[in-house]
């Protein structure tokens, strides 16, 4: 591409680089300036809307108050005249007063009237749907006193409706309150339109119960609000845009979404001005762009083409002494033409002294000790080989450059594969290169070669020569063969110790010049970050760490030795503990070079530093805290360790018991041999539990106190641990309770004595009476009451006898009652048998009532159960059931009982005094199916 082109290009791209950048910033300012304008007015316009509606909830709430303050509706809550109805109450009042709802509430909240504008504008009597919901007692719609008005939206199936409810009062404002008057008007179309006419803006609403029906806008607008979002803004086509508010109703819950909508004439404006200013610029610089090139072509380009054809010209034909006329009147291309020729002459000059230098650079080749070469990359041979290849390789330099594959022959086998690499030398060589190698000279002697080569290139950029230098370089790979073997050794001795060994400068910031491998295996960092970074290690050590660590370092410098510890962080985020010893390395004339030291990881035993010194504060505090008194007694009984209750017990300090009093020499005289055996015990046998012994203690006043005291030989140490609690007044207390309950036990047993002995002279009433009656059924009854005397005085008999007072064993009780109700009817067991399944004692509360009921049911047994004096069984049972309760049974396998007899409700004595004594013990009685009478009470 010629200059006139990229000129021509270069003014296009220019400008519409200009046009691209103008449009893009008029976007960002001018139309988000513009934007931003118009949601402002919008939301000012919603606010507007809003303030409106409330507006005309206020006016509602106003017409209202007028009408429920009026003697007519007070006189018309009371006596329901179809006048009012019919003058006030008709299609004019509703379409004079914008009306969709006049509805009455009585004084209860009660429906008393309605009047409605259905979804026909038809007017009825009925409630709309969804009013339900607002006027039931619990709604804030049914005011409840005369100082209460509501006034708001509320949300119906037909669409959110403007609401007033006022109290029912005379005119001039006094109660009581007859009931509520509630006027409502729907929000429809038409009450929206009345608004949008007062404000002169466009809105719509939409119901939130009637979504469904809204427009797609609606939908989309309900799906942003949220707390911090209360107006949505969006634009409905490009040239309208539309605000969006929730309406609440008066419970606080959405009723309605009111829309604004305004059009986009600003925006649509400010774009066409940006397309029509954008256009203009367009024009007037492409007439700006013909311009210049037309000036550059006349002024520049044409003289430009001249002097480079004669540039050319020079050039192919490599004359130097050529020169470039000299065209114009002392402008910049006259100027450049001038340098040119100045630049020639100097090239003359120049020419001539390349060639003295390179006779001077052939007789320097070939004075050196190294081998100097030039080769000749197109033809494939040498044009140079110095003489001091037949010093090094031992051949004639004749016979290599007319066949340079000798060259390769001279190799090493072993090293053969990486001469190929490089020789024949390829046209693609690029910068410099370094091999080295070994050869085997004409004397079979082994030597090794470094060979260095740069590549000249033609006109065109392609290689055409290499020029290089080789050397023997054999005396110095023996050296770097041993001092390869000693860094292998060293190498091994580094990686095999745990510490991480390092060399620092001993100036800040410090910087790594060498750290050894197995730091990734300490930190996890590869070496290249510690020695490409100075501040890297400083960087990882802890911050709580970081200017202590500084501070040992300015020591370690003035010292020349020091160690100290620190945190530093691994490479996965976690810390450690590192020990650092460090010396500073000086040379030979005492000044210090460098800093060099190894880390330790000593993680676990700072870990097992903070465990131990955490378990000895926790010890420490629970010795402390333990409630009782704590002290650690030595095998020889001094007392090495006390804690504060030990010193409220004991009246002495810590300073005048540790380490200076035995604990012997604080107990009371007469108990030291026991004192002292349980102690010898302790440390002979430390396996066994701990030893527990109550003793006398002297405190420092000399008064003596009882004490229970547990020891403990503590593990691996020749120490006891005493715990000593004060019984002192517990053993008071305990000699009291045991002198009251002594005669407590004693007052007990006369009772239950003097009991069973009144009992028993009414058993021998009811006996001697008994003589003196005839009549069988009487006598019965005599013996009854009889037995119910003897089972109760059983029970005391045997609480008396007892050594448990509060308990009667049930088997032993039972036996004997059914043994004396036996002979009181005179049944053999041999005919009869009795079979007992008792298991249980019980209280005397429970033992008493249980005792009646089995004397109950087992004297009906024996009276009623075996008519014919026939053989028979009777079993009792008791026992606890899974549920906890008692489950007493009582069977017979006698004839049963009576057809129709129902024992729940039968007026016999014994049926009924089970039931009150199964009522008492809180229990149910159920009665089992034949043969014979089975009955059951669980409680």
């Amino acid at each position: 591409m010629n200059l006139r082109k990229k000129t021509l290009v270069m003014i296009g791209a220019t400008l519409l680089a200009l046009v691209l950048i103008l449009f893009a910033s008029s976007e960002a300012l001018l139309m988000n300036g513009l934007g931003n304008l118009e949601k402002q007015n919008i939301a000012h316009d919603v606010k507007r809307a809003e303030n409106a509606i409330n507006q005309e909830i206020y006016s509602l709430n106003g017409l209202n108050e007028d009408w429920a303050s009026w003697d007519d509706t007070y006189n018309f809550l009371k006596d329901n005249n179809t006048k009012f109805i019919a003058s006030n109450l008709g299609n004019s009042t509703f379409k004079s007063l914008k009306l969709d709802l006049i509805l009455f509430l009585d004084s209860e909240g009660n429906l008393f009237y309605v009047r409605a504008i259905d979804s026909n504008g038809t007017l009825t009597s009925i409630v709309p749907s969804g009013m339900d919901n607002y006027i039931s007692n619990s709604s804030s719609l049914v005011i409840k006193n005369t100082s209460t008005s509501v006034k708001g939206l509320i949300n119906l199936d037909n669409g959110p409706m403007m609401i007033s409810a006022q109290p029912i009062l005379t005119s001039n404002g006094k109660g009581p309150s007859r009931g509520t008057l509630i006027m409502g008007r729907y929000m429809d179309e038409e009450g929206i339109g009345i608004i949008s006419n007062i404000t002169q803006i466009s809105l719509k609403g939409a119901g939130l119960k009637n979504m469904a029906n809204a427009s797609d806008d609606f939908k989309t607008a309900k799906t942003f609000f949220n707390d911090d979002n209360p107006i949505v803004i969006q634009n409905l086509n490009s040239d309208s845009i539309a605000g969006y508010v929730i309406l609440q109703d008066i419970e606080g819950n959405p009723a309605m979404l009111l829309r604004v909508n305004e059009s986009r004439s600003l925006y649509n404006e400010g774009q066409n001005s940006i397309f029509y200013f954008i256009l203009m610029l367009m024009i007037a610089g492409v007439v700006m762009g013909l311009s210049i090139l037309f000036y550059l072509d006349k002024a520049i380009l044409s003289k430009l083409f001249v002097l480079t054809n004669n540039v050319k010209i020079i050039g192919k034909s490599k004359n130097f002494s050529g020169r470039i006329p000299v065209n114009g009147d002392g402008d910049e291309l006259s100027q450049f033409a001038q340098s040119i020729n100045v630049m020639l002459e100097k090239l003359e000059k120049s020419h001539i002294i390349l060639a003295k230098s390179e006779e001077r650079f052939r007789q320097l080749a070939e004075n050196i000790e190294e081998v100097f070469w030039i080769f000749d990359v197109n033809k494939g041979n040498f044009l140079y080989l110095s003489p001091a290849y037949e010093k090094i390789w031992g051949h004639n330099v004749e016979s290599v450059c007319k066949n340079p594959k000798k060259w390769i022959e001279y190799v090493h086998p072993d090293d053969k594969s990486i001469i190929k690499n490089f020789f024949p030398f390829p046209h693609n060589s690029k910068g410099d290169t370094t091999v080295e190698y070994r050869i085997i000279t004409s004397d079979n002697e082994i030597k090794w070669i470094r060979s260095h080569f740069s590549v000249i290139t033609d006109d065109r950029g392609e290689v055409n020569r290499l020029v290089g230098i080789s050397e023997e370089i054999t005396e110095r790979k023996k050296h770097e063969r041993e001092l390869e073997n000693t860094k292998n050794r060293l190498d091994f001795l580094i990686s095999a110790t745990p510490a991480v060994i390092y060399t620092v400068d001993n100036n800040p910031p410090y910087k790594t010049n060498f750290i050894s491998e197995n730091v990734e295996k300490v930190l996890g960092y590869d070496i290249e970050k510690f020695l490409a970074d100075p501040y890297f290690w400083t960087k990882k050590i802890h911050p709580d760490d970081l200017h202590q660590a500084e501070l040992d370092m300015e020591l370690l410098v003035e010292k020349g030795h020091h160690t100290y510890e620190y945190r530093i962080k691994k490479s996965d985020g976690t810390y450690i503990w590192l020990r650092d010893d460090a010396n500073v390395v000086k040379d030979e004339e005492g000044k210090a070079v460098e800093i060099a030291g190894y880390w330790i990881d000593i993680t676990k035993r700072k870990k097992a530093e903070k465990a131990l010194a955490k378990s000895e504060s926790i010890y420490r505090t629970i010795f402390e805290n333990t409630g009782t008194a704590t002290a650690m007694i030595k095998k020889d009984m001094t007392i090495s360790l006390i804690n504060t209750e030990f010193e409220k017990l004991s009246g002495y300090t810590k300073n005048e018991i540790e380490g200076r009093l035995k604990y012997t020499d604080m107990i009371f005289e007469k108990e030291s041999e026991k004192v002292d055996e349980c102690h010898r015990q302790n440390m002979e046998y430390p396996d066994l539990n701990p030893c527990n012994y109550e003793t006398i203690l002297r405190d420092h006043s000399g008064d003596l106190k009882n004490i229970m005291v547990t020891i403990a030989l503590i593990p691996e140490m020749e120490y006891t641990l005493a715990s000593i609690i004060d019984v002192t007044e517990h053993k008071k207390a305990d000699n009291k309770i045991r002198s009251s309950l002594k005669e407590k036990e004693i007052l007990l047993r006369e009772l239950h004595h003097r009991v069973k002995n009144n009992l028993q002279v009414i058993s021998s009433l009811l006996s001697l009476q008994s003589r003196y009656i005839d009549d069988e059924e009487v006598l019965n009854l005599f013996k009854d009451s009889q037995n119910r005397v003897k089972s109760m005085t059983l029970v005391h008999e045997k609480l008396y006898q007892s050594q448990n007072l509060s308990e009667v064993d049930l088997k032993v009780y039972v036996k004997e009652l059914a043994g004396v109700i036996f002979r009181s009817y005179g049944v053999s067991t041999s005919k009869v048998t009795l079979d007992l399944d008792i298991e249980q004692s019980v209280e005397l509360n429970t033992a008493i009532p249980l005792g009646l009921i089995i004397t109950e049911l087992l004297t009906n047994s024996l009276k009623y159960a075996f008519p014919s004096k026939e053989s028979g069984e009777i079993k009792i049972s008791f026992h606890e059931n899974d549920s906890g309760k008692y489950v007493l049974k009582v069977a017979d396998n006698g004839v049963g009982l009576p057809e129709g007899l129902d024992v729940m409700k039968s007026k016999s004595l014994g049926l009924r005094l089970v039931r009150t004594l199964a009522n008492q013990l809180g229990g149910d009685i159920e009665i089992g199916n034949p043969p014979g009478a089975n009955f059951k009470i669980i409680f």
